[in-house]
C-alpha cells in the first residue's frame, strides 16, 4: 500500500511539475529530475528509457549492471522504493581531502538558485575506494 501511495505522490508531482512545459517532466532537466527518472525507469523495468539518461557511447555491459543493481534495490522493500532524491556533489582538492557537498534542488523564489545544505569530509577510508573504483571502471 505504501509503495501505491509514493508511485501516486511521485507521479503527481511529475505532473504538477509538467504543468508549465507538457514534456518536461519526463526529460532530465535537473538533478532530481533526472534521479526520479532513474528510480521510475528502473521500477518499471524501462531499460530503454534508462538508457537515455546516461551519456551516449556508454558500454551497453556497464549499463545493464546498473540498471539491475537500481532496479534491485528498488524493489527490494517500501525503504528503497522511491526514497528521497538528494543531489551531491563531491570536491576534490589538491591535497587528497574529498567534501561531499549536499546541494538544495533549484529554489523558485531565489531564481532557482541551487545552495549548499550540508558539506561532510569524507573520511580516507571512503576516499580510497572511491578513487580504486574509478580508477578500476576508467582504467585511470
Amino acid at each position: 500500500m505504501r509503495k501505491i501511495i509514493v508511485m501516486v505522490l511521485f507521479l503527481f508531482s511529475l505532473l504538477l511539475s509538467g504543468c508549465k512545459d507538457e514534456n518536461k517532466a519526463w526529460e532530465p532537466y535537473s538533478p532530481e529530475n533526472t534521479t526520479s527518472l532513474m528510480q521510475q525507469y528502473a521500477y518499471e523495468g524501462n531499460i530503454e528509457q534508462f538508457k537515455t539518461l546516461f551519456l551516449n557511447g556508454m558500454d551497453e555491459e556497464r549499463l545493464q549492471q546498473i540498471f539491475e543493481t537500481v532496479k534491485t534495490s528498488a524493489n527490494m522493500d517500501d525503504e528503497t522504493s522511491f526514497g528521497k532524491v538528494s543531489t551531491f556533489t563531491m570536491v576534490s582538492l589538491e591535497n587528497g581531502k574529498i567534501f561531499l557537498v549536499e546541494l538544495t534542488p533549484p529554489i523558485p523564489n531565489k531564481k532557482n538558485e541551487v545552495l549548499i545544505q550540508d558539506v561532510i569530509e569524507l573520511p580516507k577510508e571512503i576516499r580510497d575506494y572511491i578513487e580504486e573504483e574509478l580508477n578500476r571502471k576508467y582504467n585511470k
